[in-house]
Formats: structure tokens, C-alpha cells, sequence
């Protein structure tokens, strides 16, 4: 709850100083010390916390993407901060990816990563793709009222991933989910 708190009380600031070329701070009422900075035309922006017991967040953002940063020393960004070339997963060919739907997370456990690309191919050929590449992998398959559904999962000693392949009859784009988990 604390958590959630401190995230929205980070945003609101976060919203009201985007435009402002300056730097502020707001004590809250239970004693979160908001910091608060942005180059003027709000395309950058940074924001941080730290509660009455000393725990720090920090929010930073611009056109690429947003990162926040714990005082534990955990990382999550999100936007275009990883490659195609992180995942190490095969990716459909012509496939694009959706930038507002990565994201990149480092913990003292490891890394998790994952993107969300889309393509115009029908939902049976980017399957057969994956079945293909991913020969030793036997896909989960859902189908409901003309939409489908199938996940690979992938498990091995330092890593574990999962592809999500979704086609929705009323749409004409098949969606592919990659995310993958680095373990330390």
C-alpha cells in the first residue's frame, strides 16, 4: 500500500511539473520528501521520493522510455531501453514491435524481460513458425469463439521464458508476447 502511495504521490508531481523548466520539492503528510526535476518542455523528467524512513524511489523518463529504481537496487525500464537481440528467442520475421508494451526489470534475482510484437500473418502460419523453431516445445492451444491462443513455455537451468501467441477473430493482427526471466 506504502508502495502504491509513493508511486502515485511520484505521478501527480510528475504531471504537475512536466512543463516547468525547474526543480521542486513537496513534503507530504506523512513526511515523503518529493523531488521533483524537468528540462522545461517535459520531455524529460525525474522524480524522487524518500519516505520518513529513509526508503528512496526515483522516476526519470523522456521519449524512449521511463526507468524507476528502488533503494534495494532493483531496476524496472520500460520503452525502448533492451533489444530484439536481449530476448535471444526467436522473433517472427516482419513482426514489429509495440514500444509502449516493453519492458525491462533487473533484481538481485536476475533480469525479466518482455516485448510484444504484432504482425498482419494469420495466427496458423506465425503458430507453424514457432512450432518450427521450437521443435522440442509442445505449444498449450486455446481456442474460443474464433479467437486463439497458444503459449510456449521454456524452462532451463538460468532461464525461463514464455511465448504467447493471441489472434482475436475481430481483429486482423496476431499478437506475440515474449518475456523471458535471466536467472543470477
Amino acid at each position: 500500500m506504502k508502495t502504491r502511495y509513493l508511486l502515485s504521490a511520484s505521478l501527480l508531481v510528475l504531471a504537475l511539473v512536466g512543463c516547468q523548466s525547474n526543480s521542486k520539492q513537496v513534503v507530504t503528510a506523512d513526511g515523503t520528501v518529493v523531488r521533483t526535476e524537468s528540462n522545461g518542455d517535459g520531455s524529460t523528467v525525474k522524480v524522487e521520493t524518500t519516505d520518513a524512513q529513509g526508503n528512496k524511489t526515483e522516476i526519470s523518463g523522456d521519449e524512449s522510455g521511463s526507468t524507476v529504481k528502488d533503494g534495494k537496487g532493483n531496476t524496472t525500464v520500460m520503452g525502448k531501453a533492451a533489444s530484439d537481440a536481449d530476448l535471444d528467442l526467436p522473433k517472427y520475421p516482419g513482426a514489429t514491435r509495440m514500444a509502449d508494451t516493453s519492458m525491462v526489470m533487473s533484481t538481485a534475482n536476475g533480469r525479466t524481460m518482455a516485448f510484444t510484437y504484432k504482425t498482419a500473418d494469420p495466427f496458423d502460419k506465425v503458430l507453424e513458425f514457432y512450432k518450427a523453431q521450437l521443435s522440442d516445445i509442445k505449444p498449450t492451444l486455446f481456442s474460443s469463439g474464433g479467437d486463439e491462443t497458444a503459449f510456449f513455455g521454456i524452462k532451463e537451468d538460468k532461464r525461463d521464458g514464455l511465448i504467447s501467441l493471441t489472434r482475436k477473430e475481430s481483429e486482423k493482427e496476431t499478437l506475440i508476447a515474449i518475456s523471458v526471466t535471466d536467472k543470477k
